[in-house]
């Protein structure tokens, strides 16, 4: 897993690449979330999960059916990405 360690925007492997745009990504790229964004996204109607999908998807410049593409088992490490933007990572 590549994570850089400063405090711009974020990059995670993908355990299996997926398709955007026609393009094959074997990992995102998270930029730091903006007061703006954390405001829409305070407005995403659904449960947690659903906001923090909307949440990646904004950040990585996705749309929701690329989201959907990206593995589950990648989505605990890529949540604790955005979870640490907002300081609000799990223990």
């Amino acid at each position: 897993m590549t994570e850089t360690t400063d405090r711009g925007p974020r990059t995670i492997a993908l355990s299996e690449p997926i398709v955007v745009g026609g393009r094959t990504l074997a990992e995102i790229t998270l930029r730091r979330p903006k007061t703006g964004d954390l405001r829409r996204m305070d407005k995403v109607t659904g449960g947690d999960l659903t906001k923090t999908l909307w949440m990646i998807g904004t950040l990585a410049e996705l749309s929701p059916a690329e989201v959907d593409e990206i593995p589950a088992d990648d989505l605990p490490r890529i949540a604790d990405v955005v979870a640490g933007f907002t300081g609000t990572a799990r223990e």
